[in-house]
């Protein structure tokens, strides 16, 4: 008797537990349930609002093909009506079309509304180290190298899209970069009047990766990871640019130059020599 009710009591309990594991399941499942309303609500809302843009995109095109059929009509006539009159044509067609001086008034009145908004002031563009570095070039150059390169020129922070040409858009690519340090040479040539005339072309670049280039101090673990990620991702489009450039690039980092907290003048004369020798040797 005794085994019988310890066995009831087994299969009751059994059955509460097995009716408090269902009625869990149900809740989650009700609760994922609601989840995905909520999300499908979400899709739907977004969709929307996607049919509506697209249908407003829609709309603009067909107002710009309409517009385009009418101009192509009204050239057509102009053509048929006034053969061998480009201007008068050209007239015509660009009623709508803003002047070059309306270009230029608005592109004035763009910057003058920044420039009453907006406070400007000046800023260092070189820093400590690279002054340092820039002096030494100069120095380790006219001493050691230049009466067998003569025409060099070093300059301090260039943007890289005052000596880079590229086709079509590829200037987006490099227009926002500035190199360190960028070594020209003069090139001498005659113009079509046979007069003799210079210009400087680029010869090499030439950058400090210092202390600073990947770490700026009093930066959270995952602040440092991001500057790295986007300072690395910089330095490999930079190198891309300057190698499709055929602009040779050499790299001065701060273990380089450095010992303990300041750059030692003898290991800085040392490592200018290497990277010029390099450029000169690989001319």
């Amino acid at each position: 008797m005794g085994y019988i009710i310890i066995g009831l009591v087994l299969l009751v309990l059994s059955f509460a537990y097995l009716s408090y594991i269902l009625k869990k399941e149900l809740e989650n499942q009700k609760y994922r349930c609601n989840s995905l309303n909520k999300e499908n609500y979400s899709l739907h809302r977004d969709n929307n609002e996607l049919k509506n843009k697209n249908n407003i995109l829609q709309d603009d095109y067909n107002r710009l093909a309409n517009l385009f059929e009418n101009l192509q009509y009204r050239y057509a006539i102009l053509l048929e009506s006034n053969q061998g009159k480009d201007k008068e044509i050209k007239f015509c067609l660009s009623f709508d079309l803003p002047t070059e001086q309306e270009k230029q008034d608005k592109k004035l009145k763009i910057a003058n509304e920044l420039l009453n908004k907006n406070e400007l002031s000046s800023k260092y563009y070189i820093n400590n180290d690279e002054l340092y570095i820039y002096n030494m070039l100069i120095h380790v150059y006219n001493d050691c190298f230049q009466d067998k390169n003569k025409g060099i020129i070093i300059s301090p922070q260039v943007s890289m899209k005052a000596f880079i040409d590229g086709e079509n858009d590829s200037y987006k690519v490099y227009s926002d970069y500035y190199v360190d340090f960028l070594i020209g040479k003069r090139n001498t040539y005659k113009n079509k009047y046979d007069k003799e005339l210079t210009n400087v072309v680029p010869y090499a670049v030439i950058e400090y990766h210092g202390h600073g280039h990947y770490h700026l101090g009093n930066m959270t673990e995952e602040e440092e990871k991001i500057k790295t990620l986007r300072v690395t991702t910089n330095d490999i489009i930079k190198e891309k640019c300057l190698e499709k450039a055929n602009i040779p690039l050499k790299i001065i980092t701060h273990n380089d130059i450095y010992d303990s907290k300041e750059i030692n003048r003898d290991k800085l004369k040392q490592k200018i020599k290497q990277v010029f020798n390099d450029i000169f040797q690989a001319a």
